[in-house]
C-alpha cells in the first residue's frame, strides 16, 4: 500500500515553521545559550528527518525534488546517534539558510498535490 505524501510534507512544513518560531528574535549567541530552544529545534529537525526518510522509502521519485533532504536526514542521524557532536553554529546556519528554501519547496509540492485533477 502506498502512503499519502501530503501528511509527511505537512509534518516537514510544520516542524520548520516551529523552528522559525522558536528562534524568532534570538541572536546566534542566545540560541547557543538556551538548552531549551536547542532541544526544541533539534527535536523538530528529527521530525523533519524522519518524514524525509519515510518519503525516500515510499516516494523515491519525490525525494530528489527536496534539495535539503540528504542534509536533514544526516542531521537527524547526528541528533539521534551522535548528539555529542552537534555544532550549534551549523544548526543556526541551516535554520537561516536552508529552512526557508525547504519550506518553499514543501509548500509548492503541497499546493501541486492539492490541485484538482
Amino acid at each position: 500500500m502506498r502512503h499519502d505524501l501530503r501528511p509527511l510534507l505537512r509534518d516537514i512544513d510544520l516542524a520548520a515553521a516551529d523552528i522559525e518560531t522558536f528562534v524568532l528574535g534570538l541572536t546566534e549567541g542566545e540560541y547557543e545559550s538556551s538548552p531549551l530552544v536547542k532541544a526544541a529545534v533539534e527535536r523538530k529537525f528529527t521530525v523533519m528527518g524522519e518524514a524525509l526518510v519515510r518519503i525516500r522509502q515510499a516516494f523515491p521519485e519525490v525525494i530528489q525534488q527536496i534539495a535539503e533532504a540528504r542534509d536533514i536526514i544526516g542531521f537527524r542521524n547526528v541528533v539521534i546517534h551522535g548528539y555529542d557532536s552537534i555544532n550549534d553554529s551549523s544548526v543556526w546556519g541551516s535554520i537561516h539558510n536552508d529552512l526557508p528554501h525547504l519550506r518553499r519547496t514543501v509548500q509548492r509540492m503541497l499546493a501541486e498535490l492539492s490541485k484538482p485533477g
